[in-house]
């Protein structure tokens, strides 16, 4: 019986973690590039912000992120010309479905979805943030 018990407790605890934090984390890379008029622009610093912290990075590169429901900012300069973006996050298909799954085992389902949504792993930003800028910072 305290076998059962405890092989139950492990069940229940891997089960709470939610899908989408075991899944797919609540961290996301996204590659940042800079365009203007159609090109690339190079060696822009940007700054890349969320409800859930700040990253830094020049372009054309990628930053390591927290995922969270709240939309990503990105601000961008160079030669004293400025370009900035909003990017707004999405769930992910799998991690929903995976919770929603789970609600068969209503208590444990609803903790689940809790999780992912408090952590922000349930949500994505895209992969490739397209900043644009309205001037050439290279003709500067």
């Amino acid at each position: 019986m305290r076998l059962l018990l405890i092989f139950m407790f492990g069940v229940f605890i891997s089960l709470i973690q939610g899908c989408a934090s075991t899944a797919s984390g609540k961290n996301q890379s996204v590659s940042v590039v800079t365009v203007y008029d159609g090109e690339q622009i190079n060696e822009a610093s940007c700054t890349l912000t969320n409800d859930s912290g700040t990253w830094y990075v020049k372009t054309p590169g990628s930053a390591f992120i927290r995922k969270s429901s709240g939309d990503l900012s990105a601000s961008c300069k160079k030669n004293g010309v400025q370009a900035a973006g909003t990017f707004q996050s999405s769930t992910s298909g799998g991690a929903v479905a995976g919770n929603t799954a789970m609600l068969l085992i209503p208590i444990v389902g609803i903790v689940a979805y809790g999780v992912d949504a408090a952590s922000g792993a349930m949500f994505n930003y895209p992969d490739t943030l397209n900043v644009m800028f309205s001037e050439n910072p290279d003709k500067k």
